[in-house]
């Protein structure tokens, strides 16, 4: 128990430490905090696997009425890969990055802010309740965007940390709708009892509404279609941060809350997910397809795989989708950290010749396996993974993703269902087409660079590999893109270890649920393998050739075009106006929206405050002319005139006997006479 509780608080201790107690230029004590740390973590979680039995521990967090809340950490055979996942990849990114980031002079800040991010995802894995879930779900939009934003004085990065902090709060606002729906109609937000809570819930429960609220921050997060355009974006961070991001962190937190929720969804909100997930696939490979900028091709390559992930888990096929999630970790993680090593490479020549040009451009680059062969390799056997080429670990899991997809078309019966199975098959062939065209004008040719710096050939000279914080993540993530490190069978997912983990079986059958419909695909899905992978192996090949074609009627206009770094971005470099429908919508239109507000209240709320003010003071100085001249007036006109007569009464009151006497007298002889007459 100890052991769990200090694998989630030592990458928080190095948050602590490292920003509030170290200078920011301190580059020995981060490296130190960040390789002991970490590597501690990576260890607590081998220890952890010698006993991997269900772990949790539960501490009383708040009751009211008869809603009890726990604060409670558990690890079981679906959260520890994933930690060991979180943990190792967190690793390997920090060491990259105490090469990749030498010069930064916020070196000691960078590695906090990977800390808390690190924190953050290890918290959402650990998290045995959907609110506490909740809570580092946002802490990992917090960190995200410190990490995003993290050259802050660059305009790109602000609007980038904005962009992706703006989109994901609209997930996460359905995201918290949802786990209220789970407190009001459940009854509890215990991850492990929502299944049997909504096992025994009423007929009238709306499990596919509190399903598809759950699923708006997963699909959020995770990138999907409509809200994925803000991590093209994020690569405005520094490349060892999209590395962590895209790789097995920040998105797969999306996939991991589908996968813990998986037993409350049912057919409906499956559909809905599988159909946004096709749709992710084919949108994100096109708009990789067009992409100059090597972070930004593989950004919406990982739109485009978390695509499969999402609708593996929309058509049932569970356990394929949370396979693809472990295997597209490495080879992506190894892809970013590939274009790390060519950027670093580059920026160090440049650096060292006094010249600059953008180098993120694949039209800048070629011929780099000749200077950088180690790199090449490893981003060539990533890349093959990713394509899902045989002996590596994309092979396996993008396989049993096709077959699931057929096997639910087939079982719908429908002509539209085979929409997404047509949707995936077409996604193999663009992943081969862009990835294909990526490497070989990054890697292959001849070295291009800016036509207009006198000193490319000097720059081309002085590129050279990295040392070995920089080739020992890129080996270890190449190894781990081979099939070997999930099983011995080459071409049979369902054969790996890892599978066996990750699997599950419902307990109990219930008609609509997707978890009872995935467990029925499974027999079905073996039966369209083969199929699957020969249609696979087809495409990719198709693919490749399309990249071949498209390199050799272009070779010729490739040293001019290369050049052309104005070129304006096309529908799909744009991935379908989606970004720009950002700009003008939420970007431009809540500034013409915040400038009407302006004017309204200047315009109009001012103008009618002033004028009631005015009113007032025109009141009140008629109120204070009637309070002086009536009522004032009127008091005072009643104090004199009963001073006046005070007075005449008064001065008859002399105190002298004889007149008292006298006008006795004079009032009786008066009487008398009134009275005679």
């Amino acid at each position: 128990m100890l052991l769990i509780i200090l694998i989630l608080f030592v990458p928080f201790l190095q948050f602590v430490i490292l920003a509030g107690f170290y200078p920011q230029k301190s580059r020995v004590n981060a490296w130190m905090y960040v390789c002991n740390g970490i590597l501690l973590g990576l260890l607590g979680t081998l220890v952890l696997k010698s006993g991997l039995e269900p772990q949790s521990i539960r501490y009383a967090w708040m009751q009211v009425g008869d809603f009890s809340l726990d604060f409670g950490l558990s690890l079981d055979k679906l959260s520890y890969p994933l930690l060991f996942l979180v943990v190792l990849i967190s690793f390997l990114v920090q060491v990259f990055s105490t090469e990749y980031m030498q010069h930064e002079r916020r070196y000691a800040r960078y590695f906090a802010f990977l800390g808390l991010f690190t924190f953050s995802m290890i918290g959402i894995v650990l998290a045995s309740n959907l609110l506490l879930l909740y809570f580092f779900w946002e802490l990992v939009g917090l960190s995200s965007y410190l990490l995003i934003g993290f050259w802050f004085s660059k305009e790109a990065a602000r609007q980038a940390a904005r962009k992706a902090f703006l989109l994901n709060r609209v997930g996460d606002a359905a995201f918290l709708i949802g786990i209220i729906l789970c407190a009001h109609y459940l009854g509890t937000l215990e991850i492990d009892s929502l299944l049997e809570a909504s096992l025994s819930s009423p007929v009238s429960t709306p499990l596919t509404l509190i399903g598809i609220c759950l699923l708006g921050g997963a699909l959020g997060k995770s990138a999907q279609f409509p809200l994925y355009i803000w991590l093209p974006d994020a690569m405005e961070g520094p490349t060892p941060v999209s590395a962590l991001i895209h790789a097995a962190t920040m998105v797969a937190a999306g996939i991991y809350l589908i996968a813990r929720i998986f037993g409350l969804l049912s057919l409906e909100a499956g559909a809905i997910l599988a159909s946004i997930g096709g749709l992710t696939i084919v949108i994100g490979a096109l708009a990789a397809l067009a992409q100059q900028d090597i972070k930004k091709v593989l950004a919406y390559s990982t739109i485009s795989q978390l695509g499969y992930m999402v609708l593996a888990m929309g058509t049932g096929a569970y356990t394929a989708g949370l396979f693809h999630l472990f295997t597209h970790a490495f080879f992506k993680a190894g892809l970013f950290l590939g274009a790390g090593s060519l950027i670093h490479s580059l920026h160090e020549a440049q650096h060292k010749h006094h010249v600059h040009w953008d180098a993120q451009d694949i039209r800048l680059m070629g011929g780099l396996r000749k200077k950088m062969p180690f790199t090449a390799l490893t981003f060539a056997v990533c890349s093959l993974a990713l394509m899902g080429f045989p002996l590596t670990s994309g092979f396996l899991s993008k396989d049993a993703i096709l077959s699931g997809s057929l096997a639910w078309a087939s079982q719908q019966g429908s002509g539209v269902s085979y929409l997404l199975p047509f949707s995936s098959f077409l996604g193999v062939v663009l992943t081969a087409w862009y990835m294909a065209k990526t490497y070989y004008r990054v890697f292959e040719g001849h070295f291009r660079g800016n036509s207009s710096a006198l000193d490319t050939p000097k720059v081309e000279g002085a590129l050279q590999e990295g040392k070995l914080g920089i080739k020992l993540p890129l080996i270890i993530l190449a190894a781990a893109s081979i099939f070997l490190l999930f099983g011995l069978n080459p071409i049979q997912a369902e054969d790996s270890w890892l599978w066996h983990i990750i699997d599950i079986t419902p307990e109990k059958t219930w008609t609509g649920s997707l978890l009872a419909n995935g467990a029925t695909l499974k027999l079905l899905a073996h039966e369209y393998h083969t199929l699957a992978s020969v249609l696979s192996l087809a495409l990719l090949s198709l693919g490749v050739a399309l990249a071949v074609w498209t390199i050799r009627r272009n070779q010729q206009a490739f040293p001019a075009e290369d050049q052309k770094t104005d070129l304006k971005p096309s529908i799909w470099s744009e991935a379908f106006y989606l970004d720009r429908a950002y700009r003008v919508l939420i970007l431009q239109g809540g500034e013409r929206f915040s400038m009407a507000i302006s004017r309204f209240d200047l315009g109009f709320v001012d103008t009618l405050v002033n004028r009631i003010g005015e009113t007032h003071v025109v009141f009140s100085h008629i109120i204070s002319w009637l309070d002086r001249t009536l009522v004032d007036g009127l008091i005072n006109f009643i104090a004199k005139l009963a001073n006046i007569l005070g007075s005449l009464t008064r001065s008859g009151k002399r105190g002298k006997v004889q007149n008292y006497i006298r006008l006795t007298i004079i009032i009786v002889l008066i009487g008398f006479f009134w009275l005679l007459l």
